[in-house]
């Protein structure tokens, strides 16, 4: 898996960006359903990484297993932070009484 890592860091990279945009385009889940969703995406993302460090599939099916293992855990990331970042910065930018009934 570490010379996968090492031969596809820029995959890596690009589904980190790939990740910060889409979590920056769709922001944070507000509803139950999203984060139902959002919550199967991290059960699926370990559930890929458990089994690509079992190595429970052999052969060529088990290294697209440990590619995508190995891609949608940035792809995650980046999703979260990219749904965190606006959310923080229109909390740093917001006047301490805005929203608050007066």
């Amino acid at each position: 898996m570490l010379i996968l890592a090492a031969a596809l860091w820029p995959a890596c990279l690009v589904a980190l960006l790939l990740g910060a945009a889409t979590g920056w385009l769709m922001r944070w889940p507000d509803g139950r359903v999203a984060r139902l969703a959002a919550l199967a995406v991290v059960l699926l993302s370990a559930t890929a990484a458990g089994i690509a460090a079992l190595e429970i599939v052999p052969g060529r099916a088990g290294l697209w297993v440990e590619t995508a293992a190995l891609l949608l855990v940035p792809y995650a990331a980046g999703c979260g932070l990219g749904a965190v970042l606006p959310r923080a910065e229109r909390a740093r930018l917001s006047p301490a009484g805005e929203g608050r009934e007066g």
